[in-house]
């Protein structure tokens, strides 16, 4: 099923000048907006023919109330509305704020679906697989089904797919009931199998470990590699894109001819700033999140993946660069010391 949806940046406090140079008047410009979406954009989209979509519009929180009330009251125009509050301090990451808002409103719609399907098919079936984190809202999605799994006296498994974070979640009471309704605790490394052991003495099901995979990809080409380093990941203190940039400054003399590119979303800016702030301007290229042919052609040409992570399960993003013949260069993180000698 295709999902519709329609992003728009509401009123987000992305600059406080205008392309003049002169100071914004926050007052006068929200204002102005408003006149101008109620005459054109509201009236446009809720005239539309085709009623089926949802519109995400993101708002600053610090709007005031009256203003506030007066934005609510677009739902009685087009009630597929739906108003996200977003702090000044995040307005930059807009983007990212989007792709979270629209993956839990299809996963709502999913869980639903899945719902109503295993409410007729799961008699049928003699084992449920259950793929989850200790994250709340994850665990109460996926409780119906585990009841009736329960109820019908059907073979259970649990799959975790986390590491080091196991050691966060030790009095999470929901997530520790829903693995002793277990029949078997699947962990993603052995590393991770040992530590579930030692933190979780509470849960009595067995465990097993089943490694990630990945599908399998066209045959490589070697003729098309370059001397390009890459870097995959929603930048942020975890990913430690900053250990990569600082180790290629001390690098970089002895191999002049290599590039390196960073892609993902996340906090792109600060990063992009800290590598001009080191010199590398010249031989780092920030991409953000990309996508299709753009994407593929970045991984076919590169000859290393890095991976400067703390904390991992088990990184699928190393599984896709070994099967493209890109060697990898990694932090001993997650499960990888299972399957990396050196």
């Amino acid at each position: 099923m295709m999902h519709h949806y329609l992003l728009t940046r509401f009123n987000l406090a992305l600059w406080q000048e205008d392309k003049n140079g002169q100071t914004i008047d926050r007052g006068e410009w929200i204002r102005k907006r408003l006149e101008l979406f109620e005459t054109y954009c509201l009236p446009s989209v809720a005239g539309q023919t085709c009623q089926e979509f949802r519109w995400i519009l993101l708002v600053d929180a610090d709007t005031p109330a009256d203003l506030r009330e007066r934005i609510k009251a677009y739902r009685n125009v087009c009630a597929q509305m739906k108003f996200v509050a977003v702090r000044a301090e995040y307005a930059c990451r807009f983007a990212d704020i989007f792709r979270q808002v629209v993956a839990a409103d299809v996963k709502l719609w999913y869980a639903l679906k899945a719902y109503a399907k295993a409410l007729f098919t799961i008699w049928g079936y003699d084992i449920v697989h259950f793929h989850t984190v200790p994250d709340k809202i994850c665990l109460i999605i996926q409780l119906p089904v585990l009841l009736l799994a329960l109820a019908g006296r059907k073979k259970i498994v649990m799959h975790i797919h986390m590491g080091n974070q196991l050691e966060d979640h030790t009095q999470n009471g929901l997530f520790i009931w829903c693995l002793n309704r277990s029949d078997c605790v699947v962990l993603l490394a052995k590393k991770w199998q040992n530590l579930f052991e030692t933190l979780y003495p509470m849960v009595k099901a067995k465990t097993a470990v089943i490694y990630n995979a990945c599908a399998p990809t066209p045959a490589v080409d070697y003729s098309v590699k370059e001397k390009s380093i890459i870097f995959a990941a929603h930048l942020d203190e975890n990913k430690r894109a900053d250990l990569l940039l600082q180790a290629w400054k001390r690098l970089r003399g002895d191999f002049p001819d290599w590039h390196i590119t960073i892609m993902g979303n996340g906090d792109v800016e600060g990063y992009s700033r800290l590598c001009h702030e080191m010199g590398l301007d010249d031989c780092v290229t920030f991409t953000g999140y990309i996508t299709g042919k753009q994407k593929e052609d970045v991984w076919n040409k590169a000859s290393i993946y890095c991976m400067c992570s703390r904390h991992e399960g088990f990184p699928m993003v190393v599984l896709e660069a070994w099967a493209r013949g890109i060697a990898v260069v990694t932090t001993p993180v997650g499960g990888l010391p299972d399957v990396i000698e050196e």
